[in-house]
């Protein structure tokens, strides 16, 4: 049997789904869902809830009803056996990767899957469970043109490792029939992805490229005071006013985008000193490059892990492939970068593993 169901947010009209779906939205109170768009492509993030008694049902209730005891938290979809919940619509970000601003709370759609007892023991329901969130998140990431999936435990690796969340615990720990529940999980999710696709003609519409005489590695002089903000739109917090005069330069985000469409404005991605976010091309204007200087680079000097365990990837980014991970006080050297990627500084290092880790305002390491 199939389920029809209009998810808020979720482009291409109704799902389609072998289990139902109910809403429950929280409501848009700028706390626990803030009502602000993703930072960039969405990213998809699998949870567990850790609760031995919970239901699909009864999490929803607790996090709409109950407000999350108090406690701000948001997370788009809550699925056991039986269902799915959605709780935050598609189009918005939430709190629950423990990531502050970071790509796991502003680019994540999340899916806390039941972790009770009476599900994990039961074969049946066990299957079940990890086959309706594999479902729910493999076509949202079809329709989304999302990445993923990722752990929780991928975004919260800076934390002392007494605080780091060991999540999702059962995808991540469990093994049934000598697999690792994970790896389950994973083979699924990418069967509904590309069930999904093909439903859609084979692939996602296309995003119509902005017409814009501003491109990747130009310079631009701001014209009047303006705005840039964290995400392309108005939805978007503000993060810094540039006054008139302003030199910026115009780079590409970590999808590889310098303008975007939206809100009946052009979207531009700039660096202004230390920082960088998108801003309205109407106010901005293309001026003469000067020289390019080299730009300084680590290599060869020392690090140490400050905080672990942290995971080594094989490319920089989130999307990166996790080869290993460094252990507090491991040691080595810095063989390439920087590099941007995901709002963070990525160096490619000689160590316990060979790969790429993140530093910058993450302070996992000191290449100083």
């Amino acid at each position: 049997m199939s389920y029809s169901t209009v998810i808020p947010g979720l482009e291409g009209g109704p799902l389609l789904t072998n289990h139902p779906v109910f809403i429950k939205l929280l409501p848009l109170d700028g706390y626990m869902r803030p009502g602000t768009g993703f930072s960039g492509t969405p990213i998809m993030v699998q949870h567990g809830t850790g609760n031995p008694n919970s239901s699909a049902a009864s999490e929803a209730r607790w996090l709409v009803d109950d407000r999350a005891s108090g406690s701000q938290q948001s997370y788009h979809y809550i699925t056991d056996d039986k269902e799915t919940w959605v709780c935050l619509p598609l189009n918005e970000h939430g709190w629950h990767a423990a990531d502050s601003g970071g790509p796991g709370n502003m680019r994540g759609i999340a899916c806390e899957m039941i972790e009770s007892t009476a599900v994990w023991n039961d074969p049946a329901r066990r299957a079940k469970c990890i086959e309706n969130a594999a479902e729910i998140m493999g076509r949202t990431a079809a329709r989304k043109k999302a990445s993923g999936p990722e752990q929780h435990w991928a975004f919260n690796y800076m934390l002392p490792t007494n605080l780091r969340h060991d999540c999702p615990n059962k995808l991540r720990h469990v093994y049934i029939n000598g697999r690792l529940a994970w790896g389950i999980y994973v083979e699924r999710f990418e069967f509904y992805y590309n069930e999904e696709i093909a439903s859609m003609g084979g692939k996602p519409v296309p995003t119509p490229e902005p017409a814009t005489p501003i491109k990747a590695g130009d310079r631009v002089r701001v014209t009047e005071n303006l705005n840039v903000r964290r995400g392309y739109g108005l939805s978007f917090p503000v993060i810094a006013t540039l006054p008139a005069g302003t030199i910026a330069n115009v780079g590409n985000d970590p999808d590889g985008r310098h303008a975007v469409d939206a809100d009946g404005y052009t979207w531009i991605n700039i660096a202004f000193g230390k920082d960088s976010g998108w801003a309205a091309s109407s106010w901005l204007e293309k001026i003469a490059a000067p020289e390019p200087a080299p730009a300084p680079t680590p290599k060869g000097k020392s690090f140490e892990v400050l905080y672990g365990p942290i995971p080594v990837r094989k490319e920089p980014g989130f999307n990166g492939k996790i080869i290993g991970e460094f252990s507090v006080g491991s040691k080595g050297k810095v063989v390439d970068g920087p590099k941007q990627m995901d709002t963070l500084i990525w160096y490619l290092v000689d160590g316990d593993v060979d790969g790429w880790i993140p530093t910058g305002i993450l302070k996992a390491v000191d290449v100083a």
